[in-house]
Order: structure tokens, then sequence, then C-alpha cells
């Protein structure tokens, strides 16, 4: 009987339906939901998706322990050896610089044009028909005009449900482990982006051989010998010629006994042959006194006119085509292993290396700064995390009346802007075998 009814309402619902297109009135929208209501047909307000939240927190089924450990987390320069600056406001997404070019005589005319005396007494030089010479050479003045605009780089954490923290085992110091692992992965992306960039504008070294950025990697050819103390006093003398020896404020170039001293960000293994390799050079790394500052970056040999900064994750790079092709250094997360090895199969079995010569002058990393006029939330484009509350702000689809979800975000829009790029080179040099082989042997984080 109720099905019978059913089918009643289903019937004369779509003849009003179709009264109420073929001649609209309002009685009959009237009637049309009646009939709607009497068959018992809700509308949906909300369309609910299932949303995903962040599990991993433990549960206290067993005994667990409190202390959560933390790796250690290996500082960069990076952050320090790139100026800061701020991107300029409503003035669109180009920029341009201009860096002037040297202006240097002609050597191989040096001596002048001779003075003479013409039949009258009269001193000539140059043209001998003027007496009052005006052949005046032009001196050439010109600028390199560069061009650079604002990038962006976004990352989210995992989400979190308010009810869930009330049953997890031990939840304040996970999340707070969690929101220093997120601010850490932040510094980093800041740190490959400046260094990225600073690739990207300089020249490069290989074998000696020098070849003129921008984007010189994919030019310079594939090295073939490892990094020598021959090919570091070739880039050395490079530097001082085209003028990049000036001290800064910050200490990457300073001047010492011998000369100018450049910052050598390098592999500590690539930075060991060397010391090991020159005996004359041993006096340069017994006497070199770092302050504090190069003490906590490990900056503790000086060999001829560099300042070795060893690092553990040097850019690595393989072979594609005679162009060298850097890879991921990292694993993610969901693959590294509880023996720590945080960097990917490729990057062990890299053939290929990069030493960089920092140089403050090359570039300026600006910071994009949002115009928040009237709104009541103040945005962040620095890469500072933001804790988001709001499932439908951030979960397409997620249905959270009661603001239960939350999770980190960050944000960094930035631009690279080139201040004097010829200052600066990168030295690429081909990793000896017994380093590539040593790589598979260790398993504590940081290592080689």
């Amino acid at each position: 009987m109720h099905k019978f009814r059913s089918v009643i309402y289903l019937v004369a619902i779509v003849a009003t339906l179709f009264l109420c297109i073929c001649k609209p009135s309002p009685a009959a929208f009237v009637c049309l939901a009646v009939l709607v209501s009497a068959l018992g047909i809700k509308p949906r307000l909300q369309t609910t998706a299932e949303c995903v939240t962040f599990d991993d927190l433990a549960t206290a089924t067993e005994a667990l322990q409190n202390k959560v450990v933390q790796r250690a987390f290996n500082n960069n320069m990076w952050l320090n050896a790139v100026p800061r600056g701020t991107y300029p406001k409503g003035t669109g997404v180009t920029q341009t610089t201009f860096t002037m070019n040297h202006s240097e005589p002609d050597d191989t005319d040096s001596l002048g044009d001779e003075i003479t005396l013409d039949g009258s007494g009269n001193p000539v030089s140059g043209d001998d028909d003027a007496k009052c010479p005006n052949d005046y050479p032009e001196v050439p003045v010109g600028y390199f005009r560069r061009t650079y605009g604002p990038r962006r780089l976004k990352w989210r954490g995992p989400i979190i449900c308010k009810d869930e923290l009330t049953y997890r085992h031990n939840v304040i110091q996970f999340l707070n482990g969690y929101e220093t692992m997120l601010i850490r992965n932040a510094q980093r992306r800041i740190e490959f982006a400046s260094r990225a960039n600073y690739i990207k504008m300089v020249g490069a070294f290989s074998d000696g051989v020098f070849t003129e950025g921008p984007d010189a990697i994919n030019t310079v050819h594939v090295p073939t010998s490892d990094l020598t103390q021959g090919q570091l006093d070739i880039a050395a003398n490079y530097l001082i010629d085209i003028g990049a020896a000036e001290p800064d404020s910050n200490g990457f170039i300073m001047l010492g006994e011998s000369g100018p001293l450049f910052t050598l960000e390098v592999s500590d293994m690539a930075s060991g042959r060397i010391l090991k390799n020159n005996d004359d050079r041993r006096q340069d790394a017994r006497w070199a006194f770092p302050t504090e500052l190069w003490k906590r970056i490990g900056a503790s040999r000086i060999i001829g006119n560099f300042r070795h900064v060893p690092t553990t994750m040097p850019l690595r790079a393989v072979n594609l085509g005679g162009i060298l092709a850097p890879v991921r250094t990292f694993r993610t997360a969901a693959e590294m292993n509880a023996a720590g090895r945080r960097f990917t199969a490729a990057y062990e079995a890299a053939p290929y290396e990069a030493a960089i010569v920092i140089v403050p002058q090359v570039m300026t990393f600006e910071m994009v700064t949002p115009e928040n006029y009237k709104y009541p939330e103040k945005s962040n484009y620095m890469g500072e995390l933001q804790f988001i509350v709001g499932g439908e702000r951030i979960q397409q689809g997620c249905y959270d009346p009661e603001h239960l979800l939350a999770a980190f975000f960050g944000r960094l829009d930035y631009a690279a802007a080139p201040v004097d790029p010829a200052l600066g080179c990168v030295i690429w040099y081909k990793r000896p075998s017994l380093d590539v082989a040593a790589s598979d042997i260790y398993s504590y984080p940081g290592a080689q």
C-alpha cells in the first residue's frame, strides 16, 4: 500500500512539474512543494566528504616511551651568505637591474700621440693638419641589463583533528616535534632556493676551463678529474681579476697574509683530499684560527686563497647527454628507514659534484610582503608557519562545522635579484670512485 501511494505521489509530482513549466503560477508551485514534502524528499544542505586526518600519533594501548627523539639538523650557511631585501610593491612581476661594465683602455696603444712642431713652430699631435686637435677618442662605457621576477614556494603539514588529541599518547611532544621538523623543512627550502638561484646566475669551472653564466650548467663541459688545488688557484685568479676581492662585513671575503680569502662550500671529503695532497699547504691550515662565526659552520681550513666550509650535502649531478643534471638530495619521510639514511640512491651514486665560491655581492634574496589592507588575518609570505583551523579551509569538500580540523601552512614569495653575478663561480669536478663506493657503507645521519 505504501509503495502504491508513493507511485501515485510520484506521478502527481511529474504532472505538477509539467504544469509549472508550461503554465507557471504560484498555486502550481505550492502544490509541487506539498507533494515533495508528502513523499518525504528532503534537500541535502551540505555535501560531506571524508576528511583525511593525521594518523601517525600513537595510541596508548601498550607501554610507550615519553621521550621523542629528534635527529640532528645540520646548519647551512646559505641563510647568512645571501643578503636579504624587500621586493618593491606595486611594480608588477618583472624587475630590471643594471650592472656597469669595466671600462679599460687599449694597452696596445698606450703611449699616446707624439707632439711635434710644424713649419711655423706650432706644436701638433695626432692629425698633422690640426693645430688645435679635436680628435678625442670616445671612452666606451656599458652595462649589463638583467631582469628577474618573484617566485612562490608552498607547503602544508599533516591535518590534525582536535578530538583525536585527547586520546592519543604524548600528543604535545609529538606535535611540537612535528612543528619543529616543518620549520626545519621550510628553512631547508629557503637554503636550496638561495643555492639554486646562485648557481643559475654565476659562471662555472670544469677541469680549469671557465664557462660564463647565466645557466652555465647547461653548457659547461662534463668534468673528467677530481677537485685539485690547481683548479682552485685558477678560480682564485679569476675572482681576483674580475674584482671579487673586496672584503664584506660578514667575512665571506677577507684579506689574509697570502691575499684575498674567498669562502668555498665544498664536500668535506674533497676538502680533506686537498689538505692531504698538498704538504706545503698544511702550514696555512695549522695557523688558521677561525672566529666563532666560522667555527659554528665548521670552517676550520684555510688553504691558499680559500676558506673551506665543509658540507655533507654538496650539489651533485649526473651526465644526461653531455649536460650536467642535478639529482635530488633527500629521500621523502616515507622513504627513510630506521637507520636514518637521508640521501637518495641517485644522490649517493652521482659521479659529479660542485664546490661553490660564495660571494654575497652576486645576488639579493628579496622577500615579498603582502598588502594586507583590512583583512582580519594578516598574511605572511616569508616562510613562517601559520596554524589554520577549519576543515573547509584546509581540505576541499571537508565538512567541519565545529572547526576541529587544523594544519600548519607555510608560504614563501621571494625574488632572486641579480647584483653582480660575474663575481661568483661554481667548480664542477668528478668524484673519485672511492667516494662513490664509500657512500654505500655509512648509515648514520649526515654521513657521506
